[in-house]
Formats: structure tokens, C-alpha cells, sequence
């Protein structure tokens, strides 16, 4: 196939060698009745596969030899000539000729496959069932009213790579909505247009796409309507095969050098980005809209406050007139808002302004010091006396009977040890032999202290028996004779009891032949009255038995304790028990004083780093029985307590000192988080310079700075509420500026806020520009547009991506190569590379989305038996006739 080309500058027409591979024109052996059409299919599929080229000798005349005796046993070669007039039998002749023809003849063939596809198909197309006269169900469009669409682009969704109008927008909306679309309009009013920017909106959506006409003259300007990003992906093939190879190698050239640099996913994240950032652009856009017809409406528009409608006029008459007296509250404020606080808080609020200064406020909101983690100016005054005292004393007394390595203690603990010793000493001073007897004895135990034991047992069983008498005492009250001894009472008085105890009786022979009982009865008085009963005798023998232990345990006492000089018994009066019983916890403790006393002190001292057994070695010995304890009383009270006094106020002077160290290190922290209080500075100051008077003022400024905490807290409060709504007017009175310092607001605050939304509202109407609301919305646009074309080329790509195949893409390169192998098409495997180029290019033509070519192209490249278009535009499609 050979491509006709003028130059009109020379002028001259020239005659090149398209790309189109050789074809067999089979059409001319219809006629023969006598050829297998099997054997012709065969040397079709000869050629295409071995390229022979018309123009080349050798294995071209060989391929005619086989074919004119595919045709006929008896045909022949003409290898230098034309056949001469007709023949019986066929010949071919090699005799090159130029001839013209329409292309019109792939119709013929095309109809064929649609008529067979049809033949196979259970999904018939509308168009062609309304042909036939099928009711297509799809709703009637012409029953729309255009003028009801609202144009948005936010809205359509529609994805339009150059500018648009609501009617192009309508198309790809309703392209999407519906199997067809007829668009009618005369020349120049953009149908071109229009099918750029729908090729671009396919691409986005992945779709395939061939735009076609009856002519070339209406498709030689649609490509250079496709934005360039996408040009890549569109292949225009018309009049010029040159050209339309041009094309279709930069178009595959792009195709596999795009997709061998990017992956459908990474495409993917670009565009979900685009797709973002154009829906905030749609937004602003939106905005800017209803911002311009606001501003539009608001020329005649009332205006509503709290409730009252105000006309434009006579608001700004208003605002005139009462600006002097109601004109105090600094805009701009909320519009529509009510006033944010209510009388009572913004009477608080201005009484702020005075309880609290700006001093205090700039103290307040530094990190000042916790009153708790200070001392009081009293405690702060006596410890620096006290630490200045007892730096001036001599507290090293008796230091070396201290351990170095062992932990002092607290000037606490020294002072609760020295209590301890102090009482547990008491015992030890002699004044009370008999204490220092029975500390004697529980130190040693044993046989020591086993007498101890028994008298405070003695006098417990002495105190019980008496107890457990009790009631009998009082119920009888029993009275013994003071002839006979308490031993002999109580003898009679128990075998009496024993003898009526068992039956017996006191008859006069009883008492005949028991003189001593009898005299007992007659000496005896229970109830004033001469005992008789076994109740009687019971009461007087526990009154004798009683009596004698009383006898028994006043000895005792007197034996064991009253001689070491405590109190007799002849002064404890006849229940003895009773005084002696507050004497057995003394001995007990006596007792135990060493173990649960003395020892734990040792330990303790010990514990603290005292050498107790070197200072005890180093006190002179007391001579006596009980010299050993007072040894230790006087050790205790003529050594050791001033010795643990010089160490406590060693240890209370480190404390002290520790103490007033830590507080400065507090105001240092304090200082540093809070440079500009000068309450801070103050009491750090006063503790470095240890001045009473200094921390004294400033320790009362800082009680007074946290007294104000409330109004403070307060004040920022309603400061918050207040600018939430009206911030300049928070912001004066924050800083005190002119009346808003005051200690109350100015009057009537209703009033007032009403005035300023008034005003603010007539200032917003006046500061509002069309022409800049129209720059703005026009920048809107462009960006949009850009935005737009991006997002549009990452989609469509993404979509190439994922609908090209590997093989496809292999194909791609393999084409691309063949063509540069091919070059200027001289050589003998031209026609070779041309049939393998031509295969090549059947296996990948799907991987190029956008086809633009007139119906006779589109017959001669696609099959429509297999080839499917997601959307097919015909231009001008009221010329073309029943072939499209």
C-alpha cells in the first residue's frame, strides 16, 4: 500500500510506501468457481506470516508460482510480463501498476461480522432494537428541564480537564446515566471542545474510548483538544499513514516508557492526593459563590438582631446617632450572638479590673510558691535564732564516744532517747530503796526475783478471796469473837458448816459434847444475831480466813519491803490488799525494767553510734548493795543526758541549717520558673540575708497574692466566655485600656452590644468586593483546573496501568523495536519486519485507550467481532450514512 502526499511549496505530489502490510486481494477469485478457498486461506497465512513484498524477485515469484497452482493445476508464472487477453486457464503475470481505490471495501466485511456477532448476542443494543421499532426503557430525557440543574462541579462529579459549562457537564453526566447521548449545535459553539474534555473524563474513569466520523475533515482537531498530558494515550489515524504512524510510535513509545517508571499503586496514592486537595478547592469555590451572592443580597437585605428585623438604612441611622453613648464596646463581635455575659458576670469582671492589679495578675501567673512548703515567719525567726544560737556552743562534748560510720539520727530521735532515759533512770536514784530491790532482782532473776514473784501474787490472791467474800459479807455481815485466835475460828467455824452439811443438827447434846463450838456460837454475831444456819457459818469462816491471809501478807510486806523504807502495813489500814495492790504493776515494772526497759535504751543508743560499754567502763564504781544499778542511774543522769543534749544540738543546728538550705534551693526553682515575681525574689532575698522582717513582709505579700487566686481564677473565667464572642472587647479589658480599667462597666451593656453588631454588620456589607470575590473565584479556578488535569492524568495512567498486561507491554517494546528496525523501509526484510510489526501491533492495539480515526480506518483495523469500546463518539453524525 502506497501513501499519495503533496508538497505544495515545490509543488509536487510523491508516492511512499505505507506501513500497512501486503495484502492478497482475494476478492478477485469469487469468480472462479474451481478454487478451494482452504488453499487461498493458506496462502493468505503465507504472506502475512513471510512478508514477500510484490516489488522483490526470488522468493516473491516463488510464493506466486504456489499460489497460481493453488488456483489451478494447470496456472502459470508470467515472471516478465502481463497475461495477453483472456485465457482458459489462470495466469499471473508480474507487471507492477498504480491503482486508486476508495476505502470503502472493509464495509463489506465489517457488516459481515456485525450481522454474524449479532447472530450470537443476547445483548442487543437500543439503538439498533429502536430501529426495528423496540421501546427503549430508558426514561425520556427530553422531559429534563436544563434550567433546573444546578451547575456545580463539586456536585457532577465530573472530572473536566479544560473549562467548562453546565451543558458539557449535563453530557457526561447523563453519558454516564444512559446508553447514548445526542448533542446537536451548529458550528463554533464547542462540540469539539466538549469531546476533549469528555476524552479526558473517560480516561479518569479508565474507560476505552473511539471517536470516529464519516470524514477526517471533523476529527483533524480533536486530538489537539486533549490536554498534552494525556495526548500520550490518543492515536489519530486519517488521511497520512506517515502521520498516523508518527503517532501511534509516540504514542506506544510513552505508553511503555510511563508504565515501565510507575505502578498502578503508587498512581493510585498520587491521585487519592489530587482528589483531596480538588475537593477542598470545590469547597473554597463553593464558598467564594455564596459569598458573592450574599454580598449581592445583602445591598437590600434586612438585617436581624436579637430578634428585630433592621433595614439597611435605618441601621446605619442608628449607628450614627447613638455612637457617642452606646459606642464603647471595641469590634468586631459575633454576629448573631447574644450578649456573652449576663449583668451580675461583667460587674464581676470590671470589679476585677481593681481587686486584681497587674501587678498581682503578673505574679499570679508565674509558679509561685506553695504557702505550705514555706515556713511561717515565726518558725522562720526562731529557726535562724536558734541556728545562730547554737552555732555559738560548744557541741563537740564527749564526741569521740561517738561512731562516726553509724547514722546519727534525728535531733527527734536524741530527744524522745533522753526522755526514755530520763524516766527509765527514776528507778535507779535510791530514793525508793525498794525499787532498786527489785530491779536488782529482774535483772538477775531466778532465785533473785522468785520473792518479788510470790508477794505480787500473794497480795493479787489476797485481793480476789476478798472480792469473792464480798457478798457474803454484806448479806450476813458476819462478826468474829476477839477471845480466840482467826486459826481456831475459822477451824470451828468449817467443822460446824460440815456437820450441818452433813444432816447433822446443833441440839443441845450436840452442843453438850462440842464445848468449843458452842462458844464460838455464842461469841459469834452474823445479822447481830447468834449464827444457826449453814450460810451463817459459811460467812464467818471465810471473814476468819480472810483476816488471816491479811494477817499473813501484812507480815510479808513488812518483812520484805517496808523495811527497805516504804510504808508499813499498821498504816494501810485492815484491808491491806487494797493499798498493796497499787504497788504491783511498780513491781512488776521493777521487775522487767531491765529486759523491756534498759536493754532496748542500750540497743538504741548503740543503733544511734554511742559506745555505751566504753562509757560505762569510764564511771566510777558506787559502793553498796544496790551499787551497781545507782552506778548507772548516776552515770545516766550526770553524763549521758548532757552528752546526748551536746549531740542533739549538734544535730538540730545540721538540721536547721539543712532546712534553711532547702528553702533557698525552693525559692531558687521558684525564681527561675517565675523571673518576673517580684513576691519570689523577695523571700529569696530574705532567707539568703536570714532577714525575719524581709521574709515576715514578703511572706505576707505572698498570703495576699493567694488570696486573689479566686478572682483571678475568676477573671480569666469570664475572659474566656467573653472573647469567644467579642475578643477585642476581651482584650481591652484584659489589658485595662481607658473605661475598660474601670472598677464597673459602662452603662447600659444590651444596649450596647446591639449597637455594635449593627455596626459591625454595615462594615462587613460595605468591606465585601465583587471584583475580589470574581479574582478570587477565578484563581479558584485555575488552580481547580490544574489540580483537575493532574488528578485526571494520575487516574488515567493508573487505569493504563492496570489494564495493560505484561504481554501487552512486551508487545509494546517489541513493536517499538520492529519500527526502528524497519527505519526508512529499504532492504529485503522489510516486508518481513513489517508482518511482524503489524502482529505485534494486533496484540497490544488494546493498550492504547483513545482511538481517533473516520469509519473507513476503523473497518480496516478493528474486528468488530472482538473489538469493544467502553464509549464510541461520532462527529457530525448527521452526515454519515447507515455504514456507522
Amino acid at each position: 500500500r502506497l501513501q499519495l502526499q503533496f508538497n505544495a511549496a515545490v509543488p509536487e505530489f510523491t508516492l511512499t510506501e505505507a506501513d500497512h502490510p501486503v495484502e492478497l486481494y482475494s476478492a478477485l477469485f469469487q469468480s472462479m468457481t474451481d478454487v478451494d478457498g482452504r488453499a487461498i486461506g493458506r496462502c493468505r497465512e503465507e504472506l502475512e506470516q513471510e512478508g514477500f513484498h510484490p516489488l522483490i524477485n526470488g522468493a516473491t515469484s516463488g510464493f506466486l508460482k504456489r499460489l497460481v497452482v493453488q488456483l489451478s493445476p494447470r496456472g502459470e508464472l508470467l515472471e516478465d510480463r502481463a497475461p495477453a487477453g483472456e485465457a482458459t486457464d489462470p495466469q499471473i503475470g508480474r507487471d507492477p501498476i498504480l491503482f486508486l481505490r476508495g476505502r470503502t471495501l472493509g464495509f463489506a466485511a465489517a457488516i459481515e461480522g456485525i450481522l454474524a456477532d449479532l447472530r450470537t448476542r443476547e445483548d442487543l443494543p437500543w439503538s439498533l432494537l429502536n430501529i426495528v421499532g423496540e421501546e427503549s426503557p430508558l426514561p425520556d430525557t427530553a422531559e429534563t428541564d436544563p434550567s433546573t440543574d444546578r451547575y456545580s462541579e463539586a456536585e457532577a462529579g465530573v472530572l473536566l480537564s479544560k473549562p467548562a459549562n453546565p451543558e458539557q457537564i449535563r453530557i457526561a453526566k447523563q453519558l454516564e446515566e444512559y446508553g447514548g447521548v445526542l448533542v446537536q449545535g451548529p458550528p463554533g459553539t464547542g462540540k469539539t471542545h466538549t469531546i476533549g474534555n469528555l476524552i479526558g473524563h473517560l480516561l479518569a474513569q479508565g474507560k476505552s474510548v473511539l471517536v470516529t466520523s464519516h470524514t477526517t475533515k471533523a476529527l483533524r482537531m480533536v486530538r489537539h483538544h486533549i490536554v498534552p498530558e494525556l495526548r500520550p494515550l490518543c492515536v489519530s489515524l486519517l488521511e497520512s499513514d506517515l502521520d498516523s504512524r508518527k503517532q501511534l510510535e509516540s504514542a506506544v513509545g510513552s505508553i511503555a516508557e510511563r508504565l515501565s517508571r510507575a505502578d498502578a499503586g503508587s498512581l493510585e496514592i498520587e491521585w487519592k492526593k489530587l482528589e483531596a486537595e480538588r475537593s477542598e478547592l470545590l469547597k473554597k469555590l463553593d464558598d467564594v459563590r455564596n459569598q458573592f451572592a450574599d454580598a449581592r443580597a445583602d445591598e437590600y437585605r434586612d438585617m436581624v438582631i436579637a430578634g428585630k428585623s433592621w433595614a439597611p438604612a435605618d441601621a446605619a441611622r442608628k449607628v450614627a446617632q447613638e455612637k457617642e453613648t452606646l459606642g464603647w464596646i471595641p469590634g468586631p463581635v459575633a454576629a448573631v450572638a447574644p450578649l456573652p455575659l449576663s449583668p451580675p458576670e461583667l460587674a464581676d469582671l470590671y470589679r476585677t479590673n481593681v481587686t486584681v492589679t497587674r501587678e498581682d495578675e503578673t505574679e499570679l501567673s508565674g509558679h509561685l510558691p506553695e504557702l505550705h512548703d514555706l515556713p511561717r515567719p515565726e518558725d522562720f525567726e526562731a529557726s535562724v535564732s536558734e541556728r545562730n544560737r547554737l552555732g555559738m556552743e560548744d557541741l563537740e562534748l564527749r564526741s569521740d564516744l561517738w561512731q562516726a560510720s553509724s547514722s546519727p539520727g534525728s535531733p527527734h530521735d536524741l530527744e524522745s532517747l533522753a526522755s526514755s532515759l530520763t524516766q527509765a533512770a527514776e528507778p535507779l536514784s535510791g530514793k525508793e530503796k525498794w525499787k532498786l530491790a527489785a530491779v536488782y532482782a529482774g535483772k538477775y532473776g531466778d532465785a533473785h526475783r522468785q520473792p518479788w514473784d510470790q508477794l505480787v501474787s500473794f497480795v493479787r490472791l489476797v485481793h480476789r478471796e476478798a472480792a469473792n467474800a464480798q457478798e457474803s459479807f454484806v448479806k450476813y455481815g458476819p462478826q468474829l469473837s476477839d477471845s480466840s485466835s482467826l486459826e481456831d475460828q475459822e477451824r470451828i467455824a468449817g467443822e460446824i458448816l460440815g456437820h450441818l452439811e452433813n444432816g447433822g443438827k446443833l441440839g443441845s447434846f450436840t452442843l453438850l459434847t462440842h464445848k468449843s463450838w458452842s462458844h464460838f456460837i455464842e461469841s459469834a454475831r452474823v445479822n447481830n444475831a447468834h449464827p444457826r444456819l449453814p450460810e451463817h457459818f459459811h460467812a464467818l469462816r471465810k471473814l476468819s480466813h480472810l483476816k488471816t491471809l491479811r494477817q499473813d501478807l501484812a507480815g510479808r510486806w513488812d518483812r520484805q519491803v517496808a523495811v527497805l523504807g516504804t510504808l508499813p502495813s499498821t498504816d494501810m489500814g485492815e484491808e491491806v490488799e487494797k493499798t498493796l495492790m497499787q504497788f504491783c504493776d511498780s513491781i512488776d515494772n521493777c521487775l522487767g525494767w531491765y529486759e523491756h526497759t534498759w536493754l532496748p535504751l542500750e540497743q538504741q543508743l548503740e543503733d544511734l553510734g554511742f559506745r555505751w560499754e566504753k562509757f560505762l567502763a569510764e564511771q566510777p564504781a558506787v559502793v553498796g548493795p544496790d551499787g551497781e544499778l545507782v552506778r548507772i542511774g548516776r552515770a545516766v543522769h550526770n553524763s549521758l543526758l548532757p552528752i546526748l543534749d551536746s549531740r542533739y544540738k549538734k544535730l538540730k543546728l545540721l538540721q536547721l541549717e539543712e532546712e534553711i538550705r532547702d528553702l533557698k534551693n525552693l525559692l531558687k526553682l521558684a525564681a527561675r520558673l517565675a523571673k518576673s515575681s517580684k513576691a519570689t525574689a523577695k523571700l529569696l532575698a530574705a532567707v539568703k540575708d536570714e532577714d525575719a522582717n524581709q521574709y515576715r513582709d514578703a511572706y505576707e505579700r505572698l498570703l495576699e497574692l493567694k488570696s486573689r487566686q479566686a478572682d483571678l481564677d475568676l477573671r480569666r473565667a469570664l475572659l474566656t466566655k467573653l472573647e469567644g464572642a467579642a475578643p477585642a472587647w476581651a482584650r481591652v479589658i484584659r489589658d485595662r485600656t481607658g473605661v475598660h480599667g474601670r472598677g464597673e462597666p459602662p452603662r447600659d451593656p444590651a444596649a450596647a452590644w446591639i449597637w455594635r453588631q449593627l455596626n459591625d454588620e454595615l462594615d462587613r456589607r460595605a468591606g465585601v468586593s465583587l471584583e475580589g470575590l470574581q479574582t478570587k473565584s477565578e484563581k479558584l479556578r485555575e488552580q481547580l483546573r490544574r489540580v483537575t488535569v493532574g488528578l485526571i492524568d494520575q487516574r488515567a495512567w493508573s487505569a493504563q496501568a492496570r489494564r495493560t498486561s505484561s504481554r501487552q507491554r512486551q508487545a509494546l517494546v517489541g513493536w517499538l523495536d520492529t519500527i526502528r528496525r524497519i527505519g526508512k523501509g529499504h532492504g529485503i526484510r522489510v516486508s518481513l519486519l513489517r508482518a511482524e510489526a503489524a502482529r505485534k501491533m494486533s496484540e497490544c492495539r488494546s493498550a492504547v485507550p483513545v482511538w481517533v480515526m473516520p469509519l473507513s480506518r476503523v473497518v480496516e483495523n478493528f474486528d468488530p467481532r472482538t473489538t469493544r469500546f467502553d464509549v464510541v463518539i461520532i462527529d457530525e453524525a448527521s452526515q454519515s450514512d447507515v455504514m456507522a
